[in-house]
């Protein structure tokens, strides 16, 4: 999972690591990793969630930086998270962060390949009569 937030930017896998060699099957891998790409990013989430994990650092990993958690603490910080959004747009959000806005470039090309991905699905689409939509599908406007 891919979480942009006001801390950063976040990589969230369930994935084994070199603590859990022993993993061979079980039903549920033990070891949630939520990686970044700056340390910083990292940092700025261990301390606003109060994240006891030590970081990893990694530099010729994908992902240069991690802490490992359990499924819990994932819980409580997406918790916590989603309580923190105080902001009617994300992108101006950013710019208006000094730690973040070196990013918010790289967040344009993410929204306007999303945006792309979504016309293309758009125009590719059957028509669909969705409630208030007029012929083909559109929009129609407040019924009278």
């Amino acid at each position: 999972m891919w979480i942009a937030s006001k801390y950063g930017w976040f990589s969230i896998v369930n994935k084994p690591t070199e603590h859990d060699k022993e993993w061979s099957g079980m039903s549920e891998m033990p070891s949630i990793n939520i990686r970044a790409r700056s340390v910083d990013d990292l940092e700025a989430l261990r301390k606003f969630a109060d994240i006891k994990a030590k970081p990893i650092i990694s530099p010729a990993a994908d992902y240069c930086c991690r802490v490992i958690v359990s499924r819990q603490e994932l819980a409580r910080v997406m918790g916590l998270l989603a309580l923190d959004v105080d902001y009617p747009n994300f992108k101006d959000m950013i710019d208006g962060r000094p730690d973040q806005a070196e990013k918010l470039s790289y967040y344009h090309e993410i929204w306007a390949l999303m945006f792309q991905f979504q016309m293309e699905r758009e125009r590719l689409a059957l028509p669909v009569k969705r409630e208030g939509a007029g012929p083909g599908g559109a929009a129609s406007g407040p019924s009278r």
